[in-house]
């Protein structure tokens, strides 16, 4: 995935890479899910921080809006 490679450059691991629809309610979705991200990351403690991204969902309602629409918008393009 394209993504993957992107985030790649700038030192994001694949995992923690994800597309979005670019609109108001994807860029809401991000927000959102990055702010899990970090309140995850907050409540870690300093040995513990990647395991705990790692196991939260902030990425879930972006995924499934990706699916949801972005894939719809994607062929629309073509």
């Amino acid at each position: 995935m394209l993504v993957n490679v992107e985030a790649q450059k700038y030192g994001i691991r694949k995992e923690r890479a994800v597309n979005y629809v670019s609109d108001n309610i994807g860029t809401a979705n991000v927000y959102a899910g990055v702010s899990k991200a970090v309140c995850s990351v907050m409540h870690a403690d300093i040995l513990h921080m990647s395991e705990e991204l790692d196991e939260s969902d902030w990425n879930v309602e972006i995924n499934a809006d990706y699916q949801r629409r972005g894939k719809k918008q994607n062929r629309r393009k073509s």
